[in-house]
């Protein structure tokens, strides 16, 4: 699931209770500049994969390749299928597995350091403007807060 920044100017203090805003994924989300990194997911979306790495001789950003030995697999967590999901929708986050919380800006000024500091290759051509317009603060999800607050309860109890 794609998490917003939510037009956030500077980093908030958690990332489990701060960032709370997600993309609606039944809704399109056209970008103007035919931005491929800042595209709409509506049709197709990554998957990053849970795997061990000594199984593997090769981890690319969302998923491992050439597997060491025979009978090795990866699978995405939502229905059990490969690398990209297709039509992933809310009804598909309300179902599944286990879902990853994608929180790929954090802010204007993270998006300033990757766009313009060249941190990452894969963002040399973005434009910090073309970020900005790709976020989506949609839905209010705040499931991994309320567990991690519920969790912080329980070992406050025991203490």
């Amino acid at each position: 699931m794609f998490f917003s920044f939510n037009n956030r100017q500077f980093d908030g203090n958690d990332i489990i209770d701060d960032y709370t805003y997600r993309w609606n994924h039944d809704k399109k989300h056209p970008h103007p500049n035919n931005d491929n990194k800042n595209r709409c997911r509506y049709d197709k979306i990554e998957c990053k994969a849970i795997f061990k790495m000594a199984k593997f001789k090769i981890i690319n950003i969302h998923t491992p390749t050439h597997p060491v030995g025979s009978n090795i697999n990866y699978r995405e967590s939502v229905n059990n299928t490969a690398y990209f999901f297709n039509n992933f929708r809310e009804k598909d986050i309300k179902n599944g597995l286990m879902l990853c919380n994608h929180y790929r800006f954090s802010s204007i000024d993270k998006i300033k350091q990757k766009c313009t500091k060249l941190v990452f290759n894969n963002y040399k051509t973005v434009s910090v403007q073309n970020c900005i317009l790709s976020d989506y603060p949609e839905v209010v999800d705040e499931t991994l807060k309320n567990k991690w607050n519920g969790l912080k309860k329980q070992i406050k109890s025991l203490n």
